[in-house]
This record gives C-alpha cells, sequence and structure tokens, in this order.
C-alpha cells in the first residue's frame, strides 16, 4: 500500500495525503515547516501509531463524520459546510457510536423521508448527494461493506427557468458594479468559467491565446481568448491571479447583491455560465464541441444548459410567418 505523501492546495496551505485520498491540513503555508510536520506525521503512520484502518469494521459513525470532514478540508467551504450539515443530521438520528457497517439502506430511506417535513426537494438531493460521497469514501477506506446511501433515489424538482441573461438585465447589473466586479462579470460571460475556476486563475494558465483551466476532479480544458474576453482579463505576471478574490462564495455574493440593486433578485451568479452555453447554442456550436468548452463529461449535461428559451422560439417562429406573408403578390 503506498504511504502518505505531502499536497500543496492551491491556497498555500500545506496537506497530508492519506491512502485513499483523506487528507489532513498541516496548518502551515510555510514549505519547510510542512516537510518537517510532514516526516514526523510519516514517521509515526509508518511505525503503526495511527490506526488508519485497523479496526475498521468496528468505526463508529461519530468517528468517520469527524475523519471524513478533516479529509475534506481542502474543498470549497460551501462543499465542507453542507458534508457537516448532512452528517451531523445523521449522527442526531442514529447516534454517534452507531458502526458504519451496520447502517442499512432503509436506514437511509428513513432518514431522507424524515427530511422531507418542509425540505424542498432540491435540498434534499443536495444532503443525499453528500451523503453518497460520504458513504462512497468509508467505502474505499473500507470501513463499510457496501455504500447504503447509493440505492436511494432523488426526489423530484421542479424545473428552474434559467433564462439567459439578457442585454437589459445585464446592462441594469453593470451599471452597480466596480470595474473589478464588471470584469467578472465579462470574463464570466465569455468564457464560461465556473466562478471556483475564476477565483484560482492565474496569468500562468494563459498561454499562446488559450485558457487552460481545470475544472471539476482536476479535468484539464482549453478556452480560447478572444476579442472583449481577453481584454476583460488583460495581462500580469505568471503567478498573478486575474481577479482579487479567492472564493467563490464572494462573488455570489457580490453579485446576488448587484442584482438585487439592479432590480433582478432571482439572476443568480451562475446564470453567466447558463447564458454562455445557450448564446453558444443558439450561434450554432453542437453539443458535442460545447460540452468540451464548457467542461461536461456528459452531453446530456450540456443539454440542459443550451435549452432554448420561449421568446426565441417565437423570434423564429415570427422570422417564418414574415417569409410566407412576404411572397404575396
Amino acid at each position: 500500500m503506498p504511504g502518505p505523501r505531502l499536497w500543496k492546495r492551491y491556497n498555500g496551505v500545506y496537506y497530508v495525503v492519506l491512502p485513499g485520498d483523506r487528507r489532513i491540513t498541516l496548518k502551515t503555508r510555510d514549505k519547510e515547516d510542512a516537510k518537517k510536520l510532514f516526516h514526523k506525521f510519516r514517521r509515526n503512520w509508518l511505525a503503526g501509531k495511527l490506526a488508519v484502518i485497523d479496526g475498521a469494521k468496528n468505526v463508529r459513525l461519530g468517528a468517520f463524520r469527524k475523519e471524513y470532514l478533516e479529509s475534506r478540508e481542502s474543498r470549497a467551504d460551501s462543499t465542507l459546510r453542507n458534508d457537516k450539515t448532512v452528517l451531523d443530521h445523521l449522527v442526531g438520528v442514529l447516534g454517534a457510536d452507531r458502526t458504519m457497517r451496520s447502517i442499512t439502506v432503509r436506514e437511509i430511506e428513513q432518514f431522507k423521508t424524515d427530511l422531507l417535513k418542509g425540505v424542498k426537494p432540491a435540498t434534499i438531493n443536495g444532503y443525499l448527494r453528500h451523503l453518497r460521497t460520504a458513504f462512497a469514501t468509508a467505502l474505499r477506506w473500507e470501513y463499510v461493506l457496501k455504500n447504503p446511501a447509493k440505492g436511494v433515489p432523488f426526489e423530484l424538482e421542479p424545473e428552474r427557468e434559467s433564462p439567459p441573461v439578457v442585454d437589459e438585465v445585464l446592462a441594469a447589473i453593470l451599471s452597480k458594479a466596480t470595474e473589478q466586479e464588471r470584469r467578472v462579470i465579462r470574463i464570466l460571460l465569455y468564457t464560461g468559467l465556473r466562478p471556483f475556476e475564476l477565483c484560482r486563475l492565474t496569468y500562468g494558465h494563459i498561454v499562446g491565446g488559450v485558457i487552460r483551466v481545470k475544472g471539476k476532479r482536476g479535468k484539464l480544458r482549453v478556452i480560447p481568448l478572444v476579442g472583449e474576453c481577453a481584454t476583460a482579463i488583460g495581462a500580469g505576471k505568471p503567478a498573478q491571479y486575474v481577479i482579487p478574490w479567492r472564493h467563490p462564495d464572494t462573488l455570489s455574493h457580490k453579485f446576488r447583491v448587484l442584482a438585487s440593486a439592479a432590480g433582478y433578485p432571482n439572476v443568480r451568479l451562475y446564470d453567466l455560465r447558463h447564458t454562455f452555453g445557450t448564446v453558444m447554442a443558439i450561434a450554432g456550436v453542437d453539443p458535442f464541441h460545447l460540452s468540451k468548452l464548457m467542461g461536461h463529461t456528459s452531453i446530456s449535461t450540456t443539454q440542459r444548459y443550451v435549452t432554448v428559451t420561449r421568446r426565441h422560439l417565437e423570434l423564429v417562429v415570427e422570422k417564418l410567418d414574415g417569409m410566407f406573408s412576404g411572397g404575396k403578390s
């Protein structure tokens, strides 16, 4: 079995990565301090002083919660917060002393049913996704024999209408923004980047007129940098971040404030990415190439972003009507 390794997160904090991708923060950005702490940790690990796997069948839910959350500290704050919320709920229902291997599918189904009281389906599904990920990790760590959350079905969610951010809406929001905020909005519109991808983007990722960005699960994709997009991004040193904010929640909050001030409180930051996908589709970009631009692993995901709006269909029909009426002599 491979041993632990030292890893540096994009924010500069060092971690120990254990087999099974468990991550433990060393709480330092200093490389030399991190090396010293890592070597001490590795000696203890090799000496068997860290009981990582021994007695796995007796691991308790409360102990797993603590270990799992520590391994997820490199994730976005919102992800970690949701992990903690759903595991706290589960511990509250089943008890911290419950062994992981004794948790059944039926109990997870009942847990979901109990959550349904007064909670939106989208929230329930979000909890269930986090539970599935947590138990998948427990399975990889050999703490459970199967994932009890995997067989629990998602709730049916009503479709949220998310039309593209049209010119008048965009103009109203931009009128409330600072210069830096306007840059962020334009870059997201012109690239289709996810907010967290933009927060991590440095000028070193821009080479030869293209943006090389790592998206979900570290998947690399290339986005051409042309026209107004190139102007909005500008130029800088390779290690310099393109925007001054490091966390996507900050961008979401700022955009929410701007949209509300402009009179459009229901417009979300992520709608800019949806707009990119929809405009590309209307312009004739096929789903395969659009999925590459947006970093989707499945074409079916891309199809959700390229839904043609009702107004666009009306415009098409109006053009057809004009063709026939114009042909009369």
